[in-house]
Formats: C-alpha cells, sequence, structure tokens
C-alpha cells in the first residue's frame, strides 16, 4: 500500500504556489512592449526610417500611464491591508 502522505505533500506544494495576478501580468507585458517599441524605433531611426513621432508620444503616454495607474492601485491596496 503505498504511503498517503505523498499526495498531502504535493497538495501543500500546490496550495502554496502563488498565482500570479493580471494586474502583474500586465506589467510585465507593458515593461516588455515598451522595451521592443524602443529597440525597434531605434533601429529604424539608424537605418533612416525614424517611426512618427506622434506615435511614439503616444505609445509611452499610454504605457506610462497605465503602469503609473498600477502602481497607484498596488501602493493603495498595501496600505489598506489586501497585498
Amino acid at each position: 500500500m503505498p504511503y498517503a502522505g505523498f499526495k498531502n505533500e504535493e497538495n501543500k506544494a500546490k496550495k502554496e504556489k502563488k498565482k500570479m495576478k493580471n494586474r502583474t501580468k500586465f506589467v510585465i507585458l507593458s515593461m516588455i512592449f515598451t522595451i521592443l517599441y524602443t529597440t525597434v524605433s531605434l533601429v529604424l531611426t539608424a537605418f533612416g526610417h525614424p517611426p512618427e513621432s506622434e506615435l511614439t508620444v503616444s505609445v509611452f503616454a499610454y504605457f506610462g500611464s497605465e503602469l503609473f495607474i498600477l502602481a497607484g492601485i498596488k501602493i493603495t491596496d498595501r496600505k489598506d491591508g489586501n497585498d
């Protein structure tokens, strides 16, 4: 008869593993997109085809404001004790 304790230990390990929050995923994706956009923009500028300045301003304004808002939500959650 197999040892029943292994099953309980596996269930404990699964429960202890924290699930990543959606806002954390969005922050990671935003940072990756911003880095990729910056890299592509620099490469295009090096080859003589710079992107539109309005597009660059819009991209950084959108992702900058989203990250700023998410940081504010995170700070207020910590103050309330909902972390």
